[in-house]
C-alpha cells in the first residue's frame, strides 16, 4: 500500500471505508438502485484489477468501496459529483442518501441471529474546523455515522492510531493497520469510515475428515498441492459454453458464495472478460438448483488495492485533483485553508476465508481527501472467479480471482492464547503451521486446539476459551466443571465426554463418555 505525497496543499479530508461480506446482480449503465450501480461497479472494477494483478489472486469489497464514495458524494458538488454519480451510478444527490440507507437496512436484515454481520460508519472531524452542519446530518440521519473529534493539526499519528483501532475493532480484529505511516497529516481534516464484517457457516458444511491434499492446476503444466473439500451439495448451478458456476448458501441469512469456474481447457481471464460485459449470469436466483459433487480448496486470500488509479480511469478525476475538485458541500474554502479540499489518498484491504465450517470476509477502504459420479462433478481445480452476494438484494460486497489457493494459516484466538499463557506462565508463540509452548506444540483439530504429545501432555479446549491441561503423571491441571468437548481419552476423536467435578488444584472424580453412556474414571 503506498503512503500518500508529504507534499500535500494546506487542509485534508481522509475517508476510510472498511467491510466484509457478500453478493452479486446485473445492472446497466444509469441503473438507479443502490445494489444494480454497486453491481455495476463491481464488474468494471474487477477488469482493472485483474489486468493490473496479472496471474495473482485477490479480493475486494464493491460494497465497501461505493458506501465510502456514497459519503463523500454527499458532500460533493458541479462537475465532481457528476463524475462521482456516473461511476457509482448514484440516482442523484436528493435520492442516493435515504436509497443507500435502505439498501444497508435490507442487507444487514438479511442476516440471521447466528450469522454475525456488522456495518458501521464513522467520521473524525479536526477540532474548530467549520464543517457545514447540513453534511454532518446526512451522514448522521442516513448512514448513522457519528461524528468525533479529532485533532489532526497537533498530533496527527495519533489520529491514524485512533482510527486504525476503530477499524480493527469493527473487523473483528482481522484488518490490521488500514492507514499506513503519513497517511494522515497535519493537513487533515476530515476522516470518513465505513465497516463491514461477515461471517457465516454454511447451509450444507463441508467433511474435515474427507478434506485431502489434491492437485491445483494453475496452468496446465503447472500444479501446486492445497487442501481440497469435497461434499455433495444441492445448490444453484448455471452453466454456459465458456464456464459454469454454483452458489454455496450459508445456514442463517440470504447469503451466498458464488464460484464460477471456466470449463476444462478454458481461460479464466476469458471468462472474466464475460463477467465484465455482462454475458454471464451471476444471479443465483436465475440458476436450476441441482446436486453436485462440489470439490472446493480450502483457502485464504487478501486485497491491498490503491485506488485513486483505477477510479481515475473509471473516470473519477475531478475528485482526486487539487486544482478541480469541488467538495464545498463539506465546507466552504477559508482564508486559512485556501486551496480547494479533495481525495489525496484511496486504500482499500480486503480478506476472504473459506473453509469447511463457513466463510469469513472483511475489507477497508481508506479515502484521503485533501487539499491536495457421484452427482455430476463441480471441481474446482484450476483458476476460478469468486463473488459473495446477498440474495435478496442481489447485492456483491465481495468480487475475486483465485489463480493459486493458499491455504488459511494455522492460528489461535486471542482469548483463548491468552488463557493458555495464564495457566502456562509463558508466551505462546508461532512455530510455523504449529504454536510453540513450553510444554509442547499446538496445531487446530476440528476447531479445538491440542498440544501435541511430545512430552506426554494433552491439551484441549472449547470455543468458549475453557481449557483442560492433563498429564499421565500429574492428572489434571486445570480445567472447569460441567463443559462438553468432542475428544476422548483413546483413539474415538469422535466420543463426547463430560467433567463432572473437577479443581483448579487439579483435582477431577469421573467423566461422562456420551460413546458408551456411562460415568468413568479419569484416566
Amino acid at each position: 500500500m503506498k503512503s500518500p505525497t508529504n507534499h500535500l496543499p494546506p487542509g485534508a479530508l481522509l475517508l476510510v471505508s472498511l467491510l466484509l461480506a457478500p453478493a452479486i446482480c446485473t445492472a446497466d449503465a444509469g441503473a438507479a438502485s443502490p445494489a444494480e450501480g454497486n453491481n455495476a461497479f463491481a464488474r468494471q472494477l474487477i477488469g482493472h484489477v485483474a489486468s493490473d494483478l496479472e496471474g495473482e489472486s485477490f479480493v475486494f469489497s464493491p460494497f465497501s468501496i461505493v458506501t465510502a464514495f456514497g459519503m463523500a458524494y454527499a458532500g460533493a458538488r458541479e462537475e465532481t459529483a457528476a463524475q462521482i454519480e456516473d461511476v457509482f451510478r448514484f440516482p442523484g444527490p436528493v435520492d442516493t442518501p435515504p436509497a443507500i440507507a435502505a439498501w444497508t437496512d435490507t442487507i444487514e436484515s438479511a442476516a440471521g441471529e447466528t450469522t454475525p454481520l456488522r456495518i458501521a460508519n464513522r467520521l473524525w472531524v479536526q477540532s474548530g474546523w467549520p464543517i457545514k452542519p447540513d453534511f454532518l446530518g446526512i451522514l448522521d440521519e442516513h448512514y448513522n455515522a457519528p461524528a468525533g473529534l479529532a485533532d489532526f493539526i497537533a498530533d496527527p499519528e495519533a489520529a491514524r492510531l485512533e482510527i486504525n483501532d476503530w477499524v480493527y475493532d469493527q473487523t473483528n480484529e482481522r484488518i490490521e493497520d488500514l492507514l499506513p505511516e503519513m497517511s494522515i497529516t497535519h493537513l487533515t481534516r476530515l476522516v470518513l469510515a465505513n465497516a463491514l464484517y461477515f461471517n457465516a457457516v454454511w447451509e450444507q458444511p463441508f467433511n474435515r475428515d474427507v478434506t485431502r491434499e489434491e492437485n491445483f492446476y494453475v496452468t496446465p503444466d503447472e500444479t501446486v498441492r492445497v487442501p481440497m473439500m469435497r461434499s455433495p451439495l444441492n445448490v444453484p448451478y448455471t452453466a454456459n459454453d465458456l464456464a459454469e458456476a454454483i452458489a454455496i448458501p450459508v445456514k442463517d441469512g440470504s447469503f451466498s458464495f458464488v464460484v464460477v469456474l471456466p470449463k476444462r481447457g478454458g481461460s479464466v481471464d476469458t471468462v472474466l472478460e464475460a463477467v465484465v460485459a455482462n454475458a454471464f449470469p451471476i444471479d443465483p436466483a436465475m440458476w436450476e438448483e441441482e446436486r453436485r459433487d462440489v470439490k472446493l480448496p480450502r483457502f485464504r486470500v487478501e486485497g491491498d488495492l490503491t485506488l485513486r488509479p483505477l477510479l481515475e480511469r473509471l473516470g473519477v478525476v475531478d475528485a482526486f485533483s487539487a486544482a478541480d475538485a469541488d467538495f464545498t458541500g463539506i465546507a466552504t474554502p477559508s482564508e486559512s485553508d485556501p486551496s480547494k479540499l479533495h481525495i489525496t489518498s484511496a486504500y482499500h484491504k480486503a480478506f476472504l476465508e473459506v473453509t469447511e465450517d463457513g466463510i469469513e470476509a472483511g475489507a477497508a477502504t481508506a479515502l484521503g481527501i485533501g487539499f491536495t459420479s457421484m452427482p455430476d462433478p463441480f471441481h474446482v481445480d484450476r483458476p476460478f472467479l469468486i463473488f459473495l452476494t446477498e440474495d435478496s438484494t442481489e447485492t456483491i460486497l465481495f468480487a475475486g480471482r483465485i489463480n493459486r489457493p493458499e491455504a488459511p494459516p494455522a492460528g489461535i484466538p486471542s482469548a483463548w492464547k491468552e488463557t493458555l499463557e495464564s495457566i502456562l506462565g509463558a508466551p505462546v508463540e508461532r512455530d510455523g503451521d504449529w504454536y510453540a509452548s513450553p510444554i509442547g506444540h499446538l496445531r487446530p483439530a476440528h476447531e479445538r486446539w491440542f498440544i501435541h504429545r511430545d512430552f506426554g501432555w494433552t491439551f484441549l479446549t472449547g470455543q468458549d476459551g475453557t481449557v483442560w491441561l492433563w498429564s499421565p503423571g500429574l492428572g489434571w491441571v486445570w480445567t472447569h466443571a460441567g463443559e462438553l468437548f468432542p475428544y476422548a481419552w483413546s483413539a474415538d476423536r469422535n466420543s463426547w465426554i463430560y467433567i463432572r467435578s473437577a479443581t483448579a488444584s487439579g483435582d477431577a472424580s469421573e467423566f461422562y463418555n456420551y460413546r458408551t453412556e456411562s460415568w468413568e474414571p479419569l484416566p
